[in-house]
């Protein structure tokens, strides 16, 4: 009983994390260069089809073949290092530090100069 619950909260992790990661790549307080916020959403996307994944995965495996159930733990498993794969990126890359947060770049000033 609590496998099949532990699933379930996997996947809506999955999804819900993906979504914020996906909603944080357009995020206005960002100063964060063009690259890593395709970067960001492209792991977010990553992460929501992988959270359906385990969430249609859980629901429907009584029905479905098993040689599509094995397609699915195949994508499952690409799709989510994949994902970890560009977060690891961008945290190495220092574009998504906790330091950083409400920092401007010096370039975004150099750009937008007030005068």
């Amino acid at each position: 009983m609590f496998l099949e619950y532990s699933k379930f909260i996997g996947s809506i992790i999955g999804i819900v994390g993906g979504f914020a990661l996906m909603l944080g790549a357009f995020s206005k307080k960002s100063s964060a260069p063009q690259w890593s916020k395709k970067a960001l959403f492209l792991a977010g996307l990553c992460f929501l089809a992988w959270g359906s994944l385990i969430f249609i995965k859980s629901n429907y495996e009584q029905t479905i073949t098993a040689r599509n159930l094995r397609l699915m733990e195949h994508y499952k498993t690409i799709l989510g290092g994949l994902g970890l794969g560009i977060l690891i990126t961008l945290f190495l890359s220092g574009e998504l530090s906790f330091k950083k947060c409400g920092k401007k770049r010096i370039e975004d000033n150099r750009e937008n100069p007030k005068t």
